[in-house]
Parts: C-alpha cells; sequence; structure tokens
C-alpha cells in the first residue's frame, strides 16, 4: 500500500486469484468478488500479486506458501485483540463485583454491629426482666408464706369456733334436759291437791 499508494485494497489468496497456478500477467479471470480479471498482473515469487481492474479495485494477491504465516500472525493478533476485549470486559465486571463485594462487606459490617448491639440490648432486657421476676417471685413467696400462716391462723380459729359450737351444743342439749326434767317434775306436782291455806294452819298444832 505504501509502494503503490492504491486506496483500495482487496486481500486474498494466490490460488484463488490464479485457479490454474500460471505465473504470467496474462491470467484470466481472478474468480474474486469484484475483481474480474486482472490484466496488468505482475508475478513476483517472493512476495505477491498486484491486481488492477478498472482503476475501480486493487488489492494484493499473496502466493500460498506466505499465506499460513500471514495468517498465524493475525490469527495472533485477533486473539490478542479479542482477549484484550475480554480482559477489559472481565475487569469492568471484576470492578462492578468488587464494588459489589465491598457494599456486601459494608453490609455486613453494619449487620454485624447491629446483631451485637441488639444482642447486648437484649441480654440487658433479659438481666432486666430476671431481676424484676426474682424480685416478683420474692414478694409471690413472702405473699405465700403470710397466706400460709393466715390459713393456720384461720383452721386454729376454725377449730376454736368448732369446740365452741360443740360445747354451745352440749349446753343446749343439758338445757333441754333440765326443762325436760323441770316439765315432767311439774306435770308431776299438778297431779297432787293441796288445800286451802287456811284449812292447813288450822291443821297445825299449837305449841305450848
Amino acid at each position: 500500500k505504501e509502494l503503490t499508494s492504491w486506496p483500495n485494497w482487496y486481500f486474498g489468496l494466490e490460488s484463488f486469484a490464479w485457479p490454474s497456478s500460471a505465473k504470467t500477467h496474462d491470467s484470466g479471470d481472478s474468480g474474486l468478488p469484484g475483481v474480474l480479471d486482472c490484466p496488468n498482473g505482475v508475478y513476483n515469487s517472493e512476495k505477491y500479486f498486484e491486481c488492477e481492474h478498472g482503476n475501480q479495485t486493487r488489492g494484493m494477491l499473496v502466493p500460498i506458501e506466505h499465506f499460513t504465516r500471514i495468517v498465524d500472525v493475525w490469527e495472533i493478533v485477533r486473539k490478542l485483540v479479542t482477549q484484550k476485549i475480554i480482559n477489559e470486559q472481565m475487569s469492568n465486571k471484576l470492578g462492578q463485583v468488587s464494588t459489589g463485594f465491598a457494599a456486601i462487606c459494608q453490609c455486613t459490617q453494619e449487620l454485624q454491629a447491629s446483631f451485637v448491639e441488639n444482642l447486648l440490648k437484649i441480654q440487658d432486657e433479659n438481666e432486666f426482666w430476671k431481676q424484676k421476676m426474682l424480685l416478683e417471685i420474692s414478694e409471690l413467696s413472702s405473699i405465700l408464706e403470710k397466706a400460709k400462716g393466715d390459713i393456720r391462723e384461720y383452721y386454729q380459729t376454725n377449730q376454736q369456733l368448732q369446740q365452741q359450737v360443740l360445747n354451745v351444743h352440749t349446753e343446749n342439749q343439758t338445757l333441754r334436759a333440765k326443762v325436760l326434767q323441770t316439765e315432767q317434775m311439774l306435770e308431776h306436782l299438778s297431779q297432787f291437791q293441796f288445800a286451802q291455806p287456811n284449812t292447813l294452819v288450822s291443821a297445825i298444832p299449837t305449841i305450848p
């Protein structure tokens, strides 16, 4: 391109341009798209074929024996470029992953701090409720002991009242027996006929 200063280039293989492998300048149609023939073909076994068609399509046709080395270099360059693109994409993704990982680490640290804070708060609350429950249990124990004492006192009072009721019942039975006995005595006395008082006085002998 530097030697000829041609504006447009067509790159191809010698075997495609010259199927008959002829090494003369009067070869026929090259058979390439856009290159109908090469009337001005020039052969150089060490370098390349040059072809011009109607001042529109110009190109370099590489001999088949040199094409392998060119393809190897081109494949290496293509792979390097592709790998560079892949590396850039991976670098971008790695940057995104690093950013996401940093965010995850920060979120994890915040969660850990929040968890520790909540855990300490829960421990404080548990200690508070524990002390409160112990105090309430102590108060309930005191109330229970007092209730036991009241129950004992009530039981003793109840026993005394039952004894008093029993005594009253016994006295009542005794009174009933006395009333019955009195009624019997009155009934027995009612059977006697008493004399008049004057008669009784006159009947009393005079004591000298």
